[in-house]
């Protein structure tokens, strides 16, 4: 059954692909997914998205949060190729995010609010989270 909806503007679609591009463009289909599911499960999450919760601008406010998705910090690498990119350029991730926000695509995640790359040490919430799976490369959990 596909999940509900979840209200979103242009630029949350924008910024959940720039997002998807710069955290897991080099994923499996799966694992870019999973990652737009991340994304998705916080901005229906108050502890994330706070008063914004499941509204219009949730999604931008939880990708823009500092030190929340590296892609974004200004010391990042990733950071100055988002700033650079052009629609065609993240149109697949753009049309991820259009059909994760829709309900479309399955949460393969099952709630997932968290993720991280194996081959850095472990964050420190790790332990206190519940493990959902391996989706390309990266560690889930909520």
């Amino acid at each position: 059954m596909p999940a509900d909806k979840i209200p979103c503007d242009q630029n949350d679609l924008e910024i959940m692909a720039k997002t998807v591009w710069g955290e897991a463009r080099g994923e499996t289909e799966e694992g870019r997914t999973a990652v737009a599911w991340t994304i998705r499960n916080r901005a229906q999450t108050h502890g994330w998205a706070g008063t914004l919760m499941g509204q219009v601008g949730a999604v931008a406010h939880v990708c823009l949060q500092p030190w929340q998705f590296s892609c974004w910090l200004e010391s990042d690498p990733n950071r100055s190729k988002i700033d650079a990119l052009t629609l065609d350029q993240y149109a697949g991730e753009y049309g991820l995010a259009v059909d994760v926000l829709r309900g479309v695509v399955p949460d393969p995640t099952h709630g997932a609010t968290n993720y991280y790359e194996p081959t850095i040490a472990p964050p420190y919430w790790v332990d206190r989270m519940t493990y959902c799976g391996r989706f390309g490369t990266q560690l889930f959990y909520k």
